[in-house]
């Protein structure tokens, strides 16, 4: 039988898959986050791990084995054994590549849970969205990520899951990002070009939905849309124009693949003239009409 779609990044989605997967060795569930210990990616029921997803909560994750290279926001990343990343509310992020042997311990934290355990200590970044970190951790680093992860796996399994203990493990699990997003925060601000392409790619996540032109996000940034171009093309190969694009059509594919809006409710959504443009618009960049797209799902 075919795997059926992940719907969503809510939460509640994320407890319904650890649902289906109960039989699984290695995934723990509890108020407000869900554990997955050493999981093949491609070994859930009910995800299809290629699909786009929309984050609306924390995905804590370490890479054990094999690599995995996926895109964020638009921007491309590769990890392999010995990364960890943060992918939080507002991301949307795509498998696009794995190897057969990658597995990784996975925790999800819901965002409403986070905020009631951390309050006035959440992380900047952690409300800054969209929430993407990378992070290339000394062996020191990892071991204490590694220690944080399996001494809340152990809480669970003693059934102190919902204690101050453990919320305390769950505040240092997300605060364990903060130095890596200073310094992820830092090397882009080394470059004056990476800073605006790395502003641009924001803005862009953030309003291609209402906004394509080119000189609306210059304006924003407080330079000519010439300029804005330019340095866009220099530094990735590619123009403004097409990360534009690129940041409108994952949005449509999430919504055509994770809900059941209509086509004409997505065009709207969209802000397309009709849903007539919006398929041409489709079907010249991708190859295919919306309405394929979904049903190849």
């Amino acid at each position: 039988m075919a795997k059926k779609t992940i719907q969503s990044g809510a939460f509640s989605t994320f407890r319904r898959l650890a649902e289906d997967n109960s039989h699984h060795d290695g995934l723990k569930t509890a108020t407000g986050f869900i554990l997955f210990q050493g999981r093949r990616i491609d070994r859930l029921d009910g995800i299809d791990i290629t699909s786009p997803v929309l984050v609306e909560n924390l995905h804590l994750m370490r890479i054990k084995g094999g690599e995995l290279s996926i895109s964020a926001n638009l921007m491309p990343h590769t990890f392999s054994e010995g990364d960890v990343l943060l992918i939080g509310p507002g991301t949307i992020y795509q498998v696009e590549r794995y190897t057969s042997a990658t597995f990784c311990d996975i925790l999800v934290i819901d965002f409403d849970t986070a905020r009631h355990i951390l309050g006035s200590r959440l992380p900047e970044f952690a409300s800054d969205t969209p929430v993407f970190i990378a992070a290339h951790p000394s062996e020191q680093e990892l071991q204490v990520f590694d220690a944080i992860f399996l001494a809340i796996l152990k809480a669970v399994h003693a059934d102190m899951a919902d204690t101050s203990a453990t919320e305390s493990l769950l505040s240092a699990a997300i605060h364990f990002f903060t130095p890596f997003h200073q310094r992820q925060t830092a090397a882009a601000h080394a470059s004056r070009q990476q800073e605006i392409f790395v502003r641009f790619l924001r803005l862009v996540s953030q309003h291609s939905r209402d906004e394509r032109h080119i000189g609306y996000y210059a304006d924003l940034m407080a330079l000519s849309q010439d300029h804005l171009s330019r340095i866009v093309r220099e530094h990735s190969g590619i123009t403004c124009k097409e990360w534009i694009e690129r940041a409108v059509l994952l949005e449509a594919k999430v919504l055509l693949r994770h809900t059941d809006r209509t086509i004409t409710d997505i065009s709207e959504a969209l802000h397309f003239p009709n849903d007539s443009f919006f398929c041409k618009y489709f079907k010249r960049l991708i190859g295919m009409t919306p309405r394929r797209y979904r049903e190849r799902g």
